[in-house]
């Protein structure tokens, strides 16, 4: 069977069935479509590794010794009338509703001892009692029972016992309260921590969560007047997974109608444009739904394949509607016009959609799952796109078919691209003067990009978020960087002050903290503190007022506290008796005993934001070895960026190997295959060189423009090369679909710039600038390398029309 009779067998069949191929189409689309509402999406960045691997169990047992740290702190912004205690008990009483919420944290250690020796140290309320107790017993000792004077002072003092004793009871939920929360220094911002019975890593959880909370804090913003804010890793997961899921939406609905706008100008019709809009919703649709059976949800960066496939499947549908509108106004017949457009394009398009999944298969070679998800899901919803546009488009347009027009704006439009694919040849020379030199600059600063690869990549939630803003306001008000703050372990039998020492002689570390620098930091010198409290701690030994102070809540750890200040010599003794009464989850922040051995934790303030300017790693490449006692997120980020940097490099080497190898067997041509090959790399590394230059880093979403730009662009090189062997005509058709093509490409990730995260928008300005750039190469520099054979085929072509 020839080649021919294939096509037309195709065209037989899609013509023949076509009412069936409609309903099959739209049975499957309901029923994928139900699935796809089922899709979730995890925006944990974590999830990029392996859950199984040695960086996330290494994290998961650190969090798990070093409890307390998955916190949600909600803020609290007084006002001058504001009564601290009321708001506390609102929320106290409301979170308690709540069936997983497991309590309060007593913030943090430095706002337990300051309270502590603040408050309770208030020897008023304390010597008030112990001088009415001591004053009874030494009555008591030395009293007549017949001498109604003893009697009456007797009563006399019981009366001020049982009248204080009134007093503490109506104290007693304020002072439980004030142990639940904190003030800043000008008593303008309240903050507390709550804990729950999931960890915020549990995205389904969080996402119920959440909202409960928040009518909370709205509830008690309209009572007390007040803003209130959260901060910290439940609402960070809680935003950044809402971003992403309507971001997701948004920018695949505005993709659709972007690349319907551009139908409607490039055809001029509606009833075209219309049944490529439902093509396109059929093929989106499918690739959810099946995404929903394979994987269930989507994570980080699968969260933007829809769009991704978006922009590459609809170039099938450009190519085949292109042609077959074009071939069937000229020839009248539909079904010798869709034999012709399968002729003319099928081919290229199977071996451009074949060459684009491979290429992101080999992203599975990464090992990691995130981006074996991606190779997956892109590869399977590009075999729906390019199946929707071969087949179900092409039955759509023969039902209607007599509804085909091609309106007057049409004409213009190729009149612009016929006269484009002469000028472009002629022009050669110029064009080539001006860009060459331009890309190889870019490239150079392309190189330097990303062998600077960033560990940063900027966040998926705004900086300007309310969450972000809330926890740099208590920075600021409590004059802490405690959430830029890591811990440091080391053993007991260590020396704290040379490792200290040794670790702020590297130039990244501004302050290195144990738990008694960090307890002198709070209560000051330590020899006064003892003088403070010399007096008390008898006080506080009398077993009546014990009784009473516990029977009110006031024998809370800061009492203890007094009493074991009061038998520690020094500071450092202090501080490890002060472990005897510190909660446990506050506890193992500061020591812990793994495998029968004692470590204790430093805390650390890198002198440079981490979290920026690629800082974690010049932090972590600064520590060397020492970066293993790093504990928590930080030194997982960095390990995760790590690999992703080592394990691009493999599935780059291969895609870019396999594009060359499968250009040269389609075009049985290895300067074809070689020109593809630089244009492809060039526009790609061009890209992040403009990117260098507009402050957009090489990061692991930003690099996936390699895998990407090979893909798209490889579809256009062999279409222009397929062109070029046919005659003019299809040379200038061509250039108008491959440019149609290109243009809904950059549609569909201009869309992301809309998008509330940083990622996204510099993800989808490089896509943008390597788009534009492979259009450069393959519409301008291709026919500018071969001016002499396009021009030589217009005269010919020219002579015969004058000829006729």
């Amino acid at each position: 069977m020839s080649r021919f009779n294939i096509y037309k067998f195709l065209a037989n069949f899609v013509i023949k069935n076509s009412k069936i191929i409609i309903i099959l189409t739209a049975i499957l689309t309901a029923v994928f479509g139900f699935l796809a509402t089922k899709l979730g999406i995890d925006s944990d960045i974590l999830k990029i590794a392996p859950q199984d691997s040695d960086i996330i169990q290494v994290l998961n047992e650190e969090n798990k010794i070093l409890q307390g740290n998955d916190i949600l702190i909600t803020a609290f912004y007084l006002e001058e009338d504001s009564n601290p205690n009321e708001i506390a008990q609102k929320f106290y009483t409301e979170m308690n509703k709540i069936d997983s919420f497991s309590g309060f944290t007593e913030t943090d250690l430095s706002f337990l001892l300051s309270f502590g020796f603040v408050s309770i140290s208030n020897t008023d309320v304390i010597n008030s009692i112990s001088q009415s107790v001591e004053g009874l017993l030494n009555v008591i000792k030395t009293a007549n029972p017949y001498d109604f004077k003893t009697i009456d002072y007797i009563n006399d003092t019981l009366k001020q016992i049982y009248s204080l004793e009134d007093e503490l009871s109506n104290d007693q939920n304020a002072n439980m309260l004030k142990s639940y929360y904190a003030l800043s220094p000008n008593g303008e911002i309240m903050i507390m921590g709550s804990f729950f019975e999931e960890p915020p890593t549990n995205i389904d959880y969080v996402n119920d969560l959440i909202p409960k909370v928040r009518k909370i804090t709205d509830e008690i913003t309209n009572e007390f007047g007040i803003r209130t804010g959260l901060t910290n890793d439940y609402i960070s997961q809680y935003e950044a997974n809402q971003t992403v899921s309507e971001d997701f939406f948004v920018t695949t609905i505005i993709s659709v109608f972007l690349i319907i706008l551009v139908f409607i100008i490039a055809f001029g019709g509606v009833t075209t444009s219309g049944i490529v809009f439902s093509g396109l919703i059929i093929s989106m649709v499918l690739t959810l739904g099946v995404s929903q059976v394979v994987f269930g949800e989507l994570n980080i960066i699968t969260s933007f394949v829809a769009a991704i496939t978006l922009g590459l499947g609809i170039d099938y549908g450009i190519h085949i509607v292109t042609h077959l509108v074009t071939e069937y106004k000229e020839k009248n017949d539909f079904k010798e016009a869709l034999t012709i457009t399968y002729e003319t394009s099928f081919m290229p398009l199977l071996f451009g959609v074949m060459t684009t999944i491979i290429v992101f298969l080999t992203l599975i070679l990464m090992r990691l799952p995130a981006f074996t998800e991606m190779a997956i899901m892109s590869s399977f919803g590009l075999v729906i796109f390019f199946l929707v546009m071969i087949i179900f488009i092409p039955a759509f347009m023969y039902l209607v078919r007599k509804k085909i027009k091609i309106g007057n704006l049409v004409v213009y439009v190729n009149r612009l691209f016929k006269k484009l694919g002469y000028l472009i040849p002629k022009n050669g020379t110029v064009i080539k003067w001006i860009i060459i030199p331009f890309s190889i600059l870019f490239v150079v600063f392309g190189i330097i990009n990303v062998l600077h690869f960033s560990y940063t990549p900027p966040g998926m939630i705004s900086e300007n978020s309310k969450s972000v803003q809330v926890g740099q306001d208590i920075s600021e008000y409590f004059g802490t960087e405690t959430f830029n703050s890591m811990k440091y372990i080391i053993r007991i039998d260590e020396d704290p002050d040379a490792i200290a020492a040794e670790l702020l002689s590297l130039g990244v570390i501004d302050s290195v903290e144990s738990l008694p620098e960090i307890i002198e930091k709070q209560i000051g010198n330590f020899s006064d503190l003892k003088t403070k409290i010399g007096g008390l701690s008898e006080t506080i030994k009398n077993p009546i007022v014990v009784s009473l102070l516990k029977k009110h809540n006031l024998y809370s750890e800061s009492i203890k506290i007094v009493d074991i200040a009061s038998k520690s010599n020094d500071l450092y003794q202090f501080s490890l008796n002060l472990l005897e009464v510190l909660p446990d989850n506050l506890k193992s922040n500061f020591f812990f005993e793994k495998d029968n051995k004692k470590y204790m934790v430093l805390e650390i303030n890198s002198s440079i934001d981490i979290w920026s300017d690629n800082g974690i790693k010049i932090f972590f490449d600064a520590l060397g070895d020492k970066s293993d006692r790093i504990a928590g997120y930080p030194k997982a980020m960095y390990k995760i960026m790590e690999v992703v940097r080592q394990r691009f490099v493999l599935p780059m080497v291969i895609s870019f190997s396999i594009i060359f190898l499968l250009t040269f067997v389609s075009r049985r041509n290895i300067f074809e295959a070689l020109e593809a090959f630089i244009g492809l790399f060039t526009s790609s590394a061009a890209a992040f060189g403009v990117g260098y230059f507009l402050g957009i880093d090489a990061t692991f979403v930003t690099m996936l423009t390699f895998p990407l730009i090979f893909g798209i662009g490889v579809d256009g090189y062999i279409h222009i090369f397929h062109a070029i062997d046919e005659d003019i005509t299809h040379y200038w058709h061509t250039l108008k679909s491959v440019t149609l093509s290109f243009l809904t490409s950059i549609l569909t990730f201009a869309s992301f710039q809309i998008s509330r995260g940083d990622l996204l928008k510099e993800f989808s300005l490089n896509m943008i600038i390597s788009i534009g750039l492979v259009w450069v190469f393959t519409v301008l520099m291709i026919p500018a390398f071969r001016g002499k054979i396009l021009i030589g085929n217009w005269n010919k072509k020219l002579n015969k029309k004058d000829a006729d």
